[in-house]
């Protein structure tokens, strides 16, 4: 079964296999038995609040359940302008940036919670 919670620093590590570069904000994981599959989040790079998500192959198998979280994670984000990167490690990285209302504003996505 698979359990969404806050991340903690330990988690981060685990999944990156180092700490992370930045500072992340309203971080979560999605961990099934201990094993982090996934992990997103928010930090800030040059002035701009990044949305962010990365998870393992083995996690693709729960799409229904990763598209229904980060749904629920982007309603939960304070108010204001967020941006995004797409991952080009997966093809449709696009697509589900535009399910979760980012548009394309440069190279960038963007997206203004509200």
């Amino acid at each position: 079964m698979i359990t969404i919670r806050p991340a903690r620093g330990d988690d981060v590590e685990a999944f990156f296999g180092r700490p992370s570069p930045f500072t992340l904000i309203n971080a979560e994981v999605a961990d099934r038995d201990g094993e982090i599959l996934a992990l997103m989040g928010v930090y800030w790079y040059e002035k701009r609040r990044y949305v962010f998500s990365d998870m393992r192959e083995t996690a693709l198998k729960y799409r229904k359940k990763i598209l229904a979280t980060a749904k629920a994670f982007m309603r939960k984000l304070p108010k204001g302008v967020y941006y995004a990167v797409p991952d080009t490690r997966h093809p449709t990285a696009d697509k589900f940036l535009r399910h979760l209302g980012f548009e394309i504003d440069s190279t960038l996505y963007r997206v203004e919670v509200r």
